[in-house]
């Protein structure tokens, strides 16, 4: 028995215990949020004779806060019993002690006392960002606002989350809550207005004031946009003014080819809309050619060329002149027009032959070969139409009593033209076709082949030669 206890008496002696403290902290008392804070604590051996005491390799050390089993830092003691812990705190007060481990049979574990310490926020300044004051919005649209957040005094620092919350204040007193947003890597929230959140179409002109209020973050306060009516203004716009522009962008253009239409509206308060229709139409017969909706103000609408009115070869050159109309779907834009003459007008291409003097060989007999040459021309320059290609071909008819017979057709060719100079096509009307107590007229029929730029063109008896033979 003597010798077990005193085994036990032995192990014991060999466990010793200790005291944990702070010798310093810097700063002392408190600190802002952003700031690098140390830590100098030692752990003593408090039996007597005090050594040996804690060191590298007798456990570890921690500055701890209490209230929330936080660990702000932890280090091995060195050969004094001392070690220094850096790291920053989070924002509010916090209750700090030194917590020993302790290590097995040599050292018993230690905690100090504790020690308030008290970590301020770093100051923030939340604004409206966008939109500008006193700018309109479309009521009946979500409208876009932002928030930009940045540490006081410093615009390029800011906090990387939070959450900001937008309202929109009728009065001092009274106010309507918006979406909240959270923030974003660069500082900005974004939130909007709900469509028809401040009423349609009764909407008050003189405006409605937006407040922006940020929940602070991490080491960044709490911060405020102005409230009330000392806040940023915007304006409900309603039936807002638009000017109407169009430009076509290929004239002349080929008779039933389609073309396109830019329309460009453009509000006199609001941003450029991109919703309601926009019609085309031929201004002389009311035929719409197409319709488009706006994407930021403008719209290009394709033309269909196969809905313009057909007019009569001895009409071209023909000059169609083209409306825009836009049609709001909402109550924010008005209906606009642009019904001018400038700009906006399609001159229309058309091909035709001209029938040339016939001559006649072997002198005036009836019987005899006639030869008709004919000019292909382009009526709108006055020379050949370069890539023109189709068939040609000549019709006799004898003037009689009643609808004019075909005699004959003759003459069928393939036509093409590159270059300025005009074509000529030839036929020959057999000897013995025609007979002397007739009178005849010979006209030309033109077949595009591929292109619809270029129509189906006949030369009329108003256009041809008459032949009477001798």
């Amino acid at each position: 028995m003597a010798i077990g206890r005193g085994i036990m008496q032995v192990s014991r002696i060999n466990i010793y215990p200790t005291a944990a403290s702070f010798v310093s902290i810097s700063p002392p008392d408190f600190a802002t949020c952003s700031d690098l804070i140390t830590f100098n604590v030692k752990v003593e051996n408090t039996k007597s004779p005090f050594t040996p005491v804690p060191g590298v390799s007798d456990g570890y050390v921690s500055v701890v806060d209490i209230t929330t089993g936080t660990i702000i830092g932890t280090s091995a003691l060195n050969a004094s019993g001392l070690a220094t812990i850096t790291n920053t705190l989070s924002n509010g007060i916090l209750w700090l002690a030194v917590i020993y481990t302790g290590l097995n049979n040599k050292f018993k574990s230690s905690q100090s006392a504790i020690s308030p310490y008290y970590v301020n926020f770093e100051l923030s300044d939340t604004a409206i960002s966008f939109p500008a004051a006193d700018s309109y919005y479309c009521p009946d649209q979500n409208a876009i606002i932002e928030s930009f957040t940045h540490l006081s005094g410093d615009p390029g620092t800011y906090p990387v989350g939070g959450i900001v919350e937008f309202s929109l204040w009728t009065t001092d007193s009274n106010f309507i809550s918006l979406p909240s947003a959270t923030v974003d890597a660069t500082g900005h929230a974004t939130s909007y207005i709900p469509a028809f959140t401040t009423g349609v179409p009764g909407a008050p002109t003189d405006g409605y004031y937006l407040q922006a209020s940020f929940d602070g973050y991490e080491c960044f306060a709490r911060s405020d946009s102005p409230a009330g009516i000392s806040g940023l203004k915007v304006k409900p716009k309603i039936g807002d003014t638009i000017t109407t522009a169009i430009s076509v962008t290929a004239t002349p253009l080929c008779y039933q080819d389609v073309t396109f239409a830019t329309v460009t509206l453009t509000p006199t308060f609001l941003s450029n809309p991109s919703s309601g229709t926009i019609t085309i139409s031929d201004k002389d017969s009311g035929t719409i050619l197409g319709t488009g909706t706006p994407a930021n103000g403008v719209a290009v609408i394709e033309l269909d060329g196969y809905a313009l009115p057909a007019k009569a070869a001895i009409d071209y050159p023909y000059i169609y002149t083209i409306w825009a109309d836009y049609v709001p779907d909402g109550y924010c834009y008005a209906t606009s027009s642009y019904h001018g003459d400038v700009g906006n007008q399609l001159t229309i291409k058309k091909y035709f032959a001209t029938l040339g003097a016939p001559t006649q060989a072997g002198g005036e007999l009836p019987d005899r070969f006639h030869t008709l040459a004919f000019n292909f021309e382009d009526i709108i320059t006055g020379t050949a139409a370069n890539g023109l290609s189709g068939n040609f071909e000549f019709r006799l008819y004898e003037i009689v009593i009643g609808p004019d017979p075909l005699i004959l057709t003759f003459g069928s060719q393939a036509v093409s033209t590159a270059g300025a100079t005009p074509e000529t096509v030839v036929g020959v009307i057999p000897g013995g076709t025609m007979t002397a107590t007739s009178t005849y007229y010979v006209v030309g029929i033109y077949t595009p082949s591929g292109s619809k730029c270029y129509d189906t063109t006949i030369v009329t008896s108003a256009n041809s030669v008459t032949l009477t033979p001798a």
